[in-house]
Order: C-alpha cells, then sequence, then structure tokens
C-alpha cells in the first residue's frame, strides 16, 4: 500500500484512515457504504462523508493535473 495520502495535508484524518482501509482490502471486495461501515464503529453517514471527501479531492486532483 502506498502512503502518500497520510502525507497530504488536504485530506481529514477519518478520509485517510477510510481510504487506508479500502488499500487493505482485497481486490475483489465489494466496496459499498454498508460493507465498510461494517468494518468499524462509524455509521454509514461517517463513512458516506470520508468517500464524498475522497471523490472531491480525486476529481479536484486529477482536473489540476489535467489542466498542466
Amino acid at each position: 500500500m502506498s502512503n502518500h495520502h497520510f502525507k497530504n495535508k488536504d485530506l481529514s484524518l477519518k478520509a485517510k484512515g477510510l481510504l487506508s482501509l479500502m488499500l487493505s482490502l482485497p481486490e475483489d471486495w465489494n466496496y459499498n457504504m454498508q460493507g465498510l461501515a461494517s468494518l468499524s464503529r462509524d455509521g454509514i453517514d461517517s463513512v458516506r462523508s470520508a468517500i464524498k471527501e475522497l471523490e472531491y479531492y480525486v476529481n479536484y486532483y486529477f482536473n489540476d493535473q489535467m489542466r498542466v
């Protein structure tokens, strides 16, 4: 697992933790909100907000890279 996301100051600790968890799962794992929420004490709303943050960052990052 890459650790570049740990050094990113734009991501919250929650988003970094969820991304780390997702990267540690097998490739064939079913990535859904309920499944991710079942792996921690956080609820679906917490997982959803972390996913939204990661989606925003990924879209921002890749769109910014495309402009260069």
